[in-house]
């Protein structure tokens, strides 16, 4: 989506008006001018004080407060000896969310879902504003009132966060997840039976501080360590066949058996069904709110994904992925949001302006959307087999389709690296074995959005990659584009150069996966436009074969929204 983000106040084109970052809100009243002002009446408590896993609830009892206000928050710290003044809550819950009785009682217990932070934690009591929707920047008395006792997790080596990838290479299978502040010896574990495993492979760690990132609030008061991020990619595995695997290590234990069915030799007489959507981010199951509280349907997207993960060989997620803009813990709620997913099912992505922008720093676009964040965490979470980290396009076949991605934050012009690199891929495709070209990116090439701002508008980029990238696909015939970044469903004629024609490239923008909704839509549909909903979050559903590609879109309250079918 489209933002100008500001160390006081993130605002984000959504209907017709603008949403505000309320933590960012949060940030500002804090950094200079919270204080302490500790009230012994208070009785505040985390209750258990020791997690034995992630994802626990914790029960936090506040009692005796006085003039309680649906403005009041509990903010979750981690550490637990982190500054409120420099740093961001994990999340928080307000006011209005501690039950009927706290406004005439001044009791309240409140309900957390806690993710193993790999450290301690604590809860803080804190007032000093009213509406925490528009107007946080307005209140300069923030007070800590009180604070609750130290919790913390029984294993901080707890291995989390378990997701797949396809490598490009036949037979292959990358597996990530993460464990700890401090190496150990995690391994990956693979069998064909459950709990008997022929390969236990060791993985390899990695990492970023906030000096590999670009600015704040990644670098401030949005960082926090990520712990070591580890994979392991294992090999020779055969098409089809059910495999079951494990990773984490002897001193941390083992996460949960998980399985997968290995890839398939890409073939036209194989049958593929996927799984595509984009700009999901995260939400939470007990009310909190992180930095951005638009994302509440995200987690009813992935049920929805869940129950049909059966039927499916891949996710293809194009930008805008976790939203976490700089406030480093989102990262991990949002993989422990989607692990029941993408533990079973390849998780393929490509970045969006909330992985990748931010001045200065290697791109086009000057914005600020990563919040300091630079592409950074994405790549060392979703490692795609792109040229380098940092040139994230990339193509893989999987079944009877070969899948191009693109970066629509790097440069795409005629004549750059990328641009020459789409068009060597497109001239390498065997059709014979992949008849069916899917090319996919984050901004749209055709969309219906009043948006035309000459500082990457909706229009203004469309208009630049359907001069700049457009004629690739005219020339080596791609069959469908999929793309992100407005948060809707649409769908256009086959078009080239904005004409409808039988033969063109069919382009579907699915932004609607979780974040909220946009609404800037023209007063009529543009004449390539075949659909446009702006109703609903959801996801599309895709099989295809050697003849036809068939697409679904399912809102996630509405059910079947629309569905085509491309023959060949």
């Amino acid at each position: 989506m489209h933002n100008r983000y500001t160390l006081l106040l993130i605002s984000l084109c959504v209907a017709f008006g603008h949403i505000t970052n309320p933590l960012v809100g949060l940030r500002s009243e804090l950094e200079g001018v919270v204080r302490e002002e500790i009230d012994a009446s208070i009785f505040m408590s985390a209750s258990p004080s020791v997690l034995k896993a992630s994802g626990e609830r914790v029960t936090v009892a506040l009692r005796g407060v006085p003039a309680p206000s649906t403005g009041d928050i509990i903010a979750l710290y981690s550490p637990a000896n982190a500054d409120p003044r420099t740093t961001s809550p994990i999340k928080y819950i307000s006011g209005d969310q501690f039950g009927s009785g706290y406004l005439s009682s001044g009791s309240a217990d409140v309900k957390f879902t806690v993710i193993n932070l790999r450290s301690n934690f604590r809860f803080a009591f804190m007032r000093g504003f009213k509406d925490m929707q528009d107007n946080w920047d307005k209140f300069n008395s923030t007070v800590i009132l009180a604070y609750s006792n130290v919790a913390d997790f029984s294993n901080k080596l707890e291995p989390l966060q378990g997701h797949l990838a396809l490598t490009g290479k036949p037979g292959q299978m990358k597996v990530m997840w993460g464990a700890g502040n401090k190496p150990s010896q995690q391994v990956l574990r693979v069998g064909s039976v459950p709990g008997v495993y022929n390969v236990i492979m060791p993985a390899k760690a990695s990492t970023y501080k906030s000096s590999d990132l670009c600015g704040a609030p990644a670098t401030t008061f949005g960082w926090r360590d990520p712990g070591l991020l580890y994979s392991a990619t294992v090999s020779g595995l055969r098409g089809g066949k059910k495999y079951y695997y494990s990773y984490g290590s002897v001193a941390g234990g083992f996460s949960k058996v998980s399985s997968f069915v290995a890839p398939s030799i890409p073939s036209a007489n194989s049958v593929l069904n996927l799984v595509a959507f984009g700009d999901m981010g995260k939400g939470e199951d007990d009310n909190s709110i992180e930095h951005w509280p638009y994302q509440a349907q995200a987690p009813e997207t992935v049920k929805k994904i869940m129950a049909v993960t059966n039927d499916i060989d891949l996710v293809l997620h194009v930008g805008d992925i976790s939203y976490a803009v700089g406030y480093s813990a989102q990262w991990d709620e949002f993989l422990e949001q989607i692990k029941p997913v993408a533990s079973r099912v390849p998780w393929m992505t490509l970045p969006g302006n909330h992985e990748r922008d931010f001045p200065n720093s290697g791109v086009p676009q000057n914005g600020t959307d990563s919040g300091g964040e630079c592409g950074v965490p994405y790549y060392k979470r979703f490692p795609m087999p792109t040229p380098t980290p940092d040139q994230p396009w990339y193509s893989f076949e999987s079944g009877p389709v070969h899948f191009v991605t693109m970066s629509t934050e790097h440069d795409f012009t005629v004549g750059s690296l990328q641009n020459r690199w789409i068009e060597k891929d497109l001239q390498s495709v065997n059709r014979s074995r992949t008849p069916w070209v899917v090319f996919s990116g984050h901004r749209p090439m055709y969309i219906d959005s009043t948006n035309d701002s000459p500082l990457w508008g909706d229009q203004t980029v469309a208009i630049a990659l359907r001069q700049h990238v457009e004629p690739l696909l005219q020339k080596y015939k791609v069959d469908i584009a999929f793309w992100g970044h407005h948060h809707t469903y649409q769908r256009t004629c086959p078009v080239y150069q904005t004409k409808c024609a039988q033969g063109n490239t069919v382009h579907v923008v699915i932004g609607m996966a979780g974040f909220g909704l946009t609404h800037n839509l023209e007063k009529h549909w543009p004449s390539y436009m075949v659909y446009v909903d702006d109703t609903e979050n959801g996801f599309t559903k895709i099989r295809v074969d050697a003849k036809s590609f068939k697409m679904e879109y399912f809102g996630n309250k509405s059910g079947l929204k629309d569905s085509f079918t491309l023959t060949k």
